[in-house]
């Protein structure tokens, strides 16, 4: 059961279904619509077992459906996902029945087969979970490959669209403080090496069948730092062209890269790559943030992407605890100087038990109760104690930033830059959706049907945006 439609492949989907398919289990996807057409489906399938898959602001949802649904229907139901993992309030007092916490493909076939027994990784409701109990982190290459039909047999948006995402390997050893990564790592250290690569021969084989099966043109990993293991980059990078040999593009980190990267990653197909920059601001970036990166380091990255001919898309926050206007405009003006394809910003959320939302309630700039009024993506307005006039302002630098990086002339002549701020919100938010839908299809180079367009734009709207 999922409660985020959107333009995107659910990797965590795939891969619990994939296992569950081979444990002989029936599967069936639903994306919510309404509780009308919910409980038409229940009536056809009776499913035994709902499994929800939420992030911290769609656990209401799932809370809200399962009460609803439970009045007309008997079912076993676990919540997981990053929400719940690290925020039960809510489900502790609802109709659900377990909670999921980390890595799931062990721990579920084992609950089911035990008859809804609890287990280190799925526990019930109100109960605490011990940390050096949990199921070893899975070995990837032992998983079968995602199963992706039982989106796609449900989603033919998704199926047909030629670009598809795919994961090379699973965890970050990164702790930037507006990123879940730094609690996983601690929570789950004594299961296992939190940072894995599928092996290449693995990723490659994945990548043939869904080529063989499904629409693809261009491949869009979405591993947070696709370039940690040098030997592997290497690795891939020879036997990636010979193979499948098309478009890509990935996530790297500033640090990592130089001429050799950029030269592999440029001659075995990659197109384009996304980078964080955060915060043009060194304190903010590197105290707040925990970047641990300098303003030369982010530079140099940007000149030798753009000296290799490698578009990239870089990632900004504003509306962090604490930061004034003219710290956003820092971020746009070094987004500015190291020119990008595609500058986005994004609104900070606190989602429950980040270092940053602890930082955020700790410094006054947000109460505890608020947590729950947290919006859905990064694009609305911000809840920290901001006073209104600035929220205003960094709703609106967010959705102008992609055009101010590509055009700055917007940005230096003020009576233009002070124009665009007085524009209202829906006018912005169009300008943002055609800069980013515009860039970022080009960015990836891949073709696609008008239809598809229009009916990618409306499910990108529908998403919450």
């Amino acid at each position: 059961m999922d409660f985020s439609e959107n333009i995107y492949d659910k990797h965590p989907v795939y891969s619990l279904s994939s296992v569950l398919k081979r444990d002989q289990h029936e599967v069936k996807y639903l994306s919510f619509k309404s509780n009308e057409a919910s409980k038409k489906y229940f009536e056809i399938f009776k499913p035994e077992l709902v499994l929800y898959s939420c992030f911290s602001s769609e656990v209401f949802m799932a809370v809200r459906f399962d009460r609803e649904l439970k009045k007309e229907f008997q079912f076993h139901s676990i919540i997981g996902g990053p929400g719940p993992t690290f925020d039960r309030k809510e489900i502790n007092s609802s109709t659900i029945d377990a909670i999921g916490v980390g890595e799931g493909e062990i721990a579920l076939i084992e609950y089911i087969n035990s008859g809804f027994l609890p287990n280190p990784n799925i526990i019930l409701k109100n109960s605490h979970t011990d940390k050096s109990k949990y199921y070893p982190l899975a070995k990837l290459d032992d998983l079968p490959f995602p199963d992706r039909s039982v989106m796609y047999d449900e989603d033919i948006f998704l199926r047909e669209m030629p670009s598809k995402q795919f994961m090379a390997g699973r965890g970050c050893p990164y702790h930037c403080t507006y990123c879940h990564n730094h609690i996983i790592m601690d929570e789950f250290k004594e299961a296992g090496p939190i940072f894995r690569y599928k092996s290449v021969d693995y990723l490659i084989r994945e990548i043939a069948d869904v080529k063989a099966r499904y629409p693809l043109q261009n491949i869009v990993f979405q591993d947070d730092v696709f370039i940690l293991d040098k030997k592997w980059l290497r690795e891939f990078c020879d036997k990636f062209p010979q193979i499948i040999n098309l478009p890509f593009t990935c996530n790297i980190r500033a640090n990592l890269i130089n001429d050799e990267i950029v030269q592999l990653l440029k001659e075995s197909g990659c197109v384009g790559v996304s980078w964080s920059i955060e915060s043009g601001n060194d304190y903010l970036r590197n105290k707040i943030l925990f970047r641990n990166m300098s303003r030369r380091v982010i530079t140099t990255a940007a000149e030798m992407l753009n000296r290799h001919g490698i578009r990239h898309r870089t990632g900004n926050i504003v509306g962090i605890p604490g930061e004034t206007f003219e710290q956003m405009l820092e971020t746009l003006e070094l987004n500015i100087e190291i020119k990008p394809y595609l500058a986005m910003a994004y609104t900070f959320v606190p989602f429950p038990g980040l270092a940053l939302t602890e930082y955020a309630i700790k410094n006054g700039h947000l109460k505890p109760e608020e947590i729950e009024f947290i919006p859905r993506t990064f694009f609305k307005r911000s809840v920290l104690k901001f006073d209104e006039a600035l929220k205003d302002k960094i709703s609106k630098l967010s959705l102008l930033f992609p055009l101010l990086v590509k055009f700055p002339a917007l940005y230096r002549i003020k009576p233009i830059f002070s124009t665009l701020m007085t524009l209202p919100l829906p006018v912005l938010k169009w300008v943002y959706h055609w800069t980013n839908i515009f860039y970022t299809s080009r960015m990836f180079k891949v073709k696609i049907a008008n239809e598809q367009k229009f009916r990618g734009l409306i499910r990108y709207l529908q998403s919450g945006m």
